[in-house]
């Protein structure tokens, strides 16, 4: 009896599984608010754009860029720039209403920023950050002996970074070489610039610590990279020896008109807030990866009152002569 009871219900469910179920559905509005995009670097203006969130009723159009947005960039709390929307796009770097500087404002290292953005309609929002500095000790060795690592002749250079200490931050590492150039005349041929990214390696199982939040471009470290990343969390005011291993015919010089020119490394300083951006977006895309059903995750802002990110890069070259 308890089976054929058991069956008779399966069979209502699946009946009832099969029906269609009419209804309306009305989903709350969430009031939207203002993505910031803003990002620098030292000694150069920012570049910004501005957008809306969307409710999931809403169309978003192809373009999402919203014009007609008042930003404002104040340096502690002086006013020291504005910017208005690109309405086209003519200008190379920027594209349709891309928010350009009014003043040709370049950004000072170690200095405090803020910049706002108001639109009729929205809450104003607004984010800070502290410029980080480039004047940490940076010191190289490159070892005589060559590696072989794929059939490829490689030689290690080891990298000594003494961080400052003097606030959260992190860094991005990649490596130029000179470009193969012609010298006819006066005149030194070497495409739109003299230099191009080449990949490089690392073998430092330090360097790949989760608790040191080293983000790779892929889960494999035998692979040929151009880019690391590295937070100063557990290096604060120490010094780091990072190991590079770089293809040995990259690292010559080459003489051009009346100057030599070095490959380099070069090493991105990045603020606390990018770190953070950048070590949950690896998150997100790992889980993503490892779990498609996973939850979504939502991305890093430091955007007061709205979304966002609002960043500014420094640099340092190291020549490797």
């Amino acid at each position: 009896m308890y089976k054929h009871s058991f069956s008779y219900l399966i069979l209502i469910l699946f009946c009832a599984c099969q029906s269609k179920i009419k209804q309306n559905i009305t989903l709350p509005l969430i009031k939207p608010v203002l993505v910031l995009r803003a990002q620098g670097n030292v000694n150069d203006t920012l570049l910004i754009s501005v957008s809306k969130t969307y409710n999931v009723d809403e169309k978003i159009p192809k373009d999402q860029n919203l014009a007609g947005v008042t930003v404002l960039l104040y340096q502690e709390d002086k006013l020291v720039d504005s910017y208005y929307s690109i309405n086209n796009n003519t200008d190379y770097y920027y594209s349709y209403n891309y928010y350009k500087s009014a003043k040709k404002y370049n950004i000072i290292e170690n200095k405090k920023y803020t910049i706002k953005a108001f639109k009729e309609g929205f809450d104003t929002i607004f984010s800070t950050v502290i410029v980080p500095s480039n004047k940490f000790k940076v010191t190289y060795k490159i070892k005589e002996q060559t590696t072989l690592i794929d059939n490829k002749q490689y030689k290690e250079v080891q990298l000594i970074i003494t961080d400052d200490g003097l606030i959260n931050n992190g860094y991005q590492f990649s490596f130029n070489v000179r470009v193969d150039s012609t010298i006819s005349g006066n005149n030194f041929y070497a495409g739109n610039n003299f230099y191009r990214e080449a990949c490089f390696i690392s073998y430092d199982l330090e360097l790949f610590n989760e608790k040191e939040n080293i983000i790779l471009q892929d889960n494999s470290i035998n692979t040929c990279k151009y880019n690391y990343y590295l937070s100063d969390k557990n290096i604060n005011g120490k010094e780091k020896n990072i190991p590079f291993y770089i293809l040995t015919e990259n690292l010559y010089s080459i003489q051009a008109l009346n100057f030599r020119k070095y490959p380099y490394i070069k090493i991105n300083i990045l603020t606390n807030d990018e770190i953070m951006y950048i070590i949950q977006r690896k998150n997100g895309d790992d889980l993503s990866i490892n779990n498609i059903f996973s939850e979504p995750i939502n991305e890093y802002t430091n955007v007061k009152n709205g979304l966002g990110l609002f960043v500014i890069r420094n640099r340092k070259i190291v020549e490797l002569k």
